[in-house]
């Protein structure tokens, strides 16, 4: 078996020195043929999807029912931060308009994340 294996790529390797142009033709056939069947295959027998997967409890969208607890929290602490900083602008004396709009806004975003 071997043999006939060794014999063939002799001649394989003697082809391709004599002729590389043709060599080179049989080749691109080789592969335009195989590429042209991939997507015949792809295109007309789909394989089925498996059944036996495990199913997800969660998507990539949903959020686990303790992380949405830890986010609450870290978007209430940043609330309370940032309201800190308004609070020593007040003991300044320098609130704005604007300053006071963003206050009533982060206090209401508070109360709801408390409920």
């Amino acid at each position: 078996m071997e043999d006939k294996l060794t014999r063939f790529l002799i001649r394989m390797k003697l082809f391709l020195n004599k002729d590389p142009r043709t060599f080179f033709k049989y080749g691109m056939g080789v592969l335009i043929l195989s590429f042209v069947f991939s997507m015949f295959s792809i295109s007309f027998f789909r394989p089925k999807p498996k059944k036996d997967k495990i199913p997800f409890l969660y998507s990539k969208h949903q959020k686990m029912p303790g992380q949405e607890n830890s986010d609450n929290q870290f978007e209430m602490q940043r609330i309370v931060d940032e309201l800190e900083i308004f609070k020593a602008k007040r003991e300044k004396g320098k609130l704005t308009a604007e300053d006071s709009l963003r206050i009533e806004f982060l206090y209401n975003k508070y109360q709801k994340f408390k409920k």
